[in-house]
């Protein structure tokens, strides 16, 4: 039993890692970029994941100051930032859930 337990725990911390980064990332990208260093006329909500290339081929314009390629490498700097709070949120929610079930088996009278 402990064996489906450390699987069900590990697929839930990948998948809320997931879900966590994403919300955070795209939160970031819209309050931050979006809007604020380019104008994107065919607004998706696909933020960051859409290839910068791709918005200024749909004629989109970036703002003063910055270049397409310049917002690429930003948009990529937001992608590794996406799999490093994954991997960091996954890590951790995995051990909380490990440390939890010690501590409920502790408590739990023998059978």
């Amino acid at each position: 039993m402990r064996w489906f337990l450390t699987i069900v725990f590990a697929v839930l911390s990948i998948a809320g890692g997931a879900l966590f980064s994403l919300i955070m990332t795209l939160i970031l990208w819209d309050t931050c970029v979006d809007g604020r260093l380019y104008q994107c006329t065919d607004d998706d909500g696909a933020g960051m994941l859409v290839s910068m290339y791709d918005h200024a081929s749909a004629g989109d314009t970036a703002l003063a100051g910055w270049t397409w390629d310049g917002l690429e490498r930003l948009r990529t700097m937001f992608l590794a930032a996406f799999f490093v709070i994954w991997i960091v949120a996954s890590a951790g929610g995995y051990f909380i859930l490990q440390r939890l079930e010690k501590k409920l088996l502790r408590r739990s009278p023998a059978v």
